[in-house]
């Protein structure tokens, strides 16, 4: 019988070895930093073709008795994963975190507070920043300076909106994921924020934090490779949302994320729809599906799909020569004031 676990780290990979080990580091040493006995890592390797299998082992000598691994005999799908990280964990909680992401000094601290006590949360969303790979910069996103606690779910995913799409940025309490339930969601990628809304259904109590301590790694081509278009994938996210509903959450909460996903969407049709013919019109039932009723969906939007071939090209050129500008610009500025 294991001694009382507050909070588990689930952290699901495939093929997450560049970066798995630097993760599980951040968190061993943000234990270590706290003094805690009651946290532990526990990973859910799927079946890589890596060395991530190899490295999850390391990782569980070296940093014993906080790290643990489940080894997948064949790859179970991203979200059947997730789910196996909550049937297995010790915690009350569970924290879901990246297989390329890491935690920042002073991360418990600010978490834990949420967690303990007589006003403990059903489900929490962190702050989180973002590291562009690709370029090495970091962006800190600045989420407000107040946290909010005791949340009924309307009013945490009205506040929150898609900032629960980070996996890292997800906070459960264990007893609030119902596998049973949430079986039917394996497959479409979004089986966290399924978790969340069943957890903040009833008797919710949410907390959203605006400290960043958590970084979030972005321009991995892996995502792509593992998730399919980004596109598609937000589509199906705001597909996903719509069993908020059924669920007793307020059609006024839900349509707040229709009209915040149809702000972007003429510019991501154009940036990152996928080309390819099959795509765009899975693209389109869901759209119209959603969009059907705004007219702008049928002046500008469908002639940018059937136009990607033509615009796509366009809209890279001009992307390309506003950052050759805009460093130009910046490079100027500072010969300037180094003179």
């Amino acid at each position: 019988m294991k001694s009382f676990i507050l909070l588990t780290i689930g952290i699901p990979t495939y093929n997450g070895g560049k970066y798995l080990r630097e993760t599980v580091e951040s968190v061993v040493a943000r234990i270590k930093e706290s003094n805690r006995n009651d946290i532990e890592i526990l990973i859910s390797e799927n079946a890589s073709t890596d060395q991530t299998r190899n490295i999850a082992k390391l990782c569980a000598l070296e940093f014993a008795p906080f790290v643990n691994v489940i080894y997948n005999s064949e790859n179970i799908g991203f979200d059947r994963n997730i789910d196996q990280l909550f049937k297995n964990a010790n915690g009350r909680y569970v924290e879901i975190l990246g297989d390329d992401d890491f935690l920042e000094p002073g991360h418990f601290d600010k978490l834990l507070a949420h967690l303990e006590g007589s006003h403990r949360a059903s489900a929490i969303i962190l702050g989180v920043s973002f590291l562009d790979i690709s370029t090495g910069k970091k962006q800190v996103v600045d989420w407000g300076s107040s946290d909010y606690s005791g949340l009924t779910g309307n009013d945490f995913f009205r506040k929150s909106l898609w900032r629960s799409a980070a996996i890292s940025a997800v906070v459960i309490e264990t007893i609030r994921w119902e596998s049973r339930v949430l079986q039917k969601y394996y497959g479409t990628q979004w089986i966290h924020i399924a978790g969340l809304m069943h957890a903040l259904a009833k008797d919710a109590n949410g907390s959203i934090l605006c400290t960043n301590t958590v970084v979030v790694r972005v321009k991995n081509d892996r995502w792509q490779t593992n998730f399919g278009n980004q596109f598609i994938a937000g589509l199906q996210h705001l597909a996903l949302l719509e069993s908020m509903i059924a669920l007793g959450y307020s059609n006024y909460v839900f349509n707040i994320f229709v009209e915040e996903r149809f702000r972007n969407n003429l510019r991501d049709i154009i940036s990152i729809c996928p080309i390819e013919r099959s795509s765009r019109i899975q693209a389109f039932r869901i759209m119209f599906k959603y969009f059907k009723r705004k007219p702008t969906f049928w002046i500008l939007h469908i002639p940018a799909i059937i136009c990607l071939g033509i615009l796509r090209p366009v809209y890279n050129m001009a992307m390309k020569t506003k950052r050759f500008y805009f460093t130009t610009y910046m490079n100027k500025n500072q010969v300037k004031k180094c003179v």
